[in-house]
């Protein structure tokens, strides 16, 4: 961990006179403006060097004190005084490591005193210099501009989070994650240990994701012991409704899909974890007992679409899909996924002449708004066949 360090400097001169600099900036006298020290959070450090010429040391013959105070965001820290040896030319230094500093705006305030005696009784020199300010800084979030879905990722930790965007067709958009440290400082006076990776560029404060292309982006801002870890998925979603109108027995079923695969773990089953086995399947209603009367009882298959009883795969003579590209693509999918569930575990009588396959097919395809209006004008006689949504699923464009 790198450690963010106030330095100051004090150097003992002739006829104990005292003076300081930081960062550079001396104080022989009165009031002087330096830049601000930006520390960052769990790492801030006072360094007090002192440093005895060749005759310092023998002025300051009655000894040499150092106090400083550290002031703000409520807070009054004082630490222990520093008595720097008078022994010889040299110089000593001292840290304090201030870990519990909280975020924030301090002032620090250093006096010292030198005392000396040179006509036989002790004379102590002693100044106060002025304020040094100090920044300790913290990741305060890391968000991206776009929250149009956050997801519980269930670790219990608030300084990670997970969001899932939906995939735009526009070319060039792009999700922009800003990253927001705390107290506001420009990025240019961010200390070296400000750290944020992922997305696409090299800012402190900001990254984007391109939003035309599924994608799973994880991004991370630290700074000393503060941090945060921000997820982002853009997914793109898609329904379809096949037919098979060849053969003895014709077929009809549905598949959901979600780019990219990764989400369907690192998204779906974190908000709902019945739903996984519906994704990136086929699934299609069927009587319980091939072959039956006209009414039995249903089922629905996830999974290979088979022919009757035997192992052999339907393959769709048509077929149509639905970019899921209105404005809750991701709530669109989970809608059909739930009621596809719900179908699942309560499938109902199978009537192969008016609850049959195509009926299923219609009735998953109208739980997604994004179908619901072709699967509305979906008029079938009151006999629904494969060959009838068969040849409506060839007019669509």
């Amino acid at each position: 961990m790198t450690t963010c360090r106030l330095d100051l400097n004090l150097m003992l001169v002739v006829l104990f006179g005292v003076s300081l600099s930081a960062l550079g900036c001396p104080y022989p006298s009165g009031a002087k403006v330096v830049p601000e020290v930006i520390c960052a959070h769990g790492t801030a450090q006072l360094l007090l060097s002192v440093e005895r010429g060749d005759e310092d040391y023998k002025i300051a013959s009655g000894g040499v004190q150092v106090d400083y105070v550290i002031r703000g965001g409520g807070q009054e820290i004082r630490p222990p005084p520093v008595f720097p040896p008078i022994t010889g030319p040299g110089e000593d230094q001292y840290v304090t490591d201030f870990p519990a500093l909280g975020p924030g705006r301090y002032e620090v305030t250093v006096s010292a005193g030198v005392t000396s005696s040179p006509n036989g009784s002790p004379v102590t020199k002693s100044a106060t210099f002025p304020p040094l300010p100090l920044i300790v800084l913290k990741v305060e979030s890391l968000l991206p501009d776009n929250i149009e879905r956050e997801v519980d990722d269930g670790d219990g930790n608030s300084d990670t989070r997970l969001f899932v965007v939906d995939i735009s067709a526009t070319a060039g958009d792009v999700v922009t994650v800003t990253a927001t440290p705390f107290p506001n400082v420009a990025e240019a006076d961010l200390p070296s240990c400000w750290t944020l990776t992922g997305g696409i560029g090299v800012g402190k404060l900001q990254r984007t994701i391109d939003r035309t292309t599924p994608s799973k982006t994880v991004l991370k801002c630290e700074c000393g012991t503060s941090g945060k870890e921000t997820t982002v998925y853009v997914v793109a979603c898609r329904w379809s409704a096949l037919a098979d109108a060849v053969g003895a027995i014709g077929h009809a079923w549905w598949h959901f899909e979600i780019e990219p695969d990764s989400a369907i773990d690192g998204v779906i089953r974190k908000i709902q974890n019945s739903l996984t086995p519906f994704v990136d399947q086929d699934g299609g209603f069927y009587p319980v007992i091939t072959g039956s009367p006209i009414l039995c009882p249903g089922k629905v298959v996830i999974g290979p679409q088979v022919i009757g009883s035997t192992t052999n795969v339907h393959a769709a003579t048509a077929g149509h899909d639905w970019e899921i590209e209105e404005e809750f693509k991701f709530a669109t999918l989970l809608s059909g996924l739930t009621e596809c569930r719900s179908f699942w575990v309560n499938s109902g009588t199978y009537n192969i002449a008016a609850r049959n396959c195509v009926y299923g097919v219609c009735r998953i395809g109208r739980a997604c708004p994004v179908a619901n209006p072709e699967m509305h004008a979906f008029n079938c006689p009151d006999f629904w066949t494969t060959q009838h949504i068969n040849d409506w699923l060839e007019t669509l464009p």
